[in-house]
């Protein structure tokens, strides 16, 4: 029974990494897409790190790693949140937060993985450029919170 548990637990979490790893790679070698991929290891030597204006330096210890999507290009945005939101709805992850100002329109997305590990897409939309944030580790929603403000 424990090696059953143990098999679903190691499939919930690839598909996780899937998810992920879906949406940065359908993008990662497009023209006007910038993809980055930064390890636990790679923020453990950088404690003041801003990504799309926030700064994550404050929970940088407590994350397992972060990938960052940029579009650049206006006729590429809706289809690329589109994808995204078909990724995050399909692979169960909650709207936490929908924000729309005038000219800009930000929803965060949450995935409770196991052993207190979270993963959170922050995707942006302003001044016609998409970033969409994701970031994995032992963080909560507070923590985002206070990184956002």
């Amino acid at each position: 029974m424990k090696r059953i548990f143990t098999v679903i637990a190691v499939m919930m979490a690839c598909l996780s990494m899937h998810a992920q790893a879906e949406l940065f790679s359908k993008y990662d070698n497009t023209h006007g897409v910038t993809t980055v991929y930064v390890s636990k290891s790679m923020l453990s030597i950088m404690p003041q790190m801003k990504t799309g204006g926030v700064d994550i330096g404050s929970i940088a210890q407590k994350l397992d790693n972060i990938s960052i999507l940029t579009c650049e290009r206006p006729s590429m945005i809706g289809g690329i949140k589109q994808n995204a939101s078909a990724i995050y709805s399909r692979d169960g992850y909650e709207e936490v937060m929908k924000l729309n100002d005038s000219d800009s329109h930000t929803v965060i997305y949450m995935k409770q993985l196991s052993g207190g590990t979270n993963e959170f897409a922050l995707v942006n939309t302003e001044n016609n450029v998409l970033r969409i944030v994701n970031i994995k580790g032992r963080i909560s929603l507070r923590d985002i919170q206070s990184i956002t403000h």
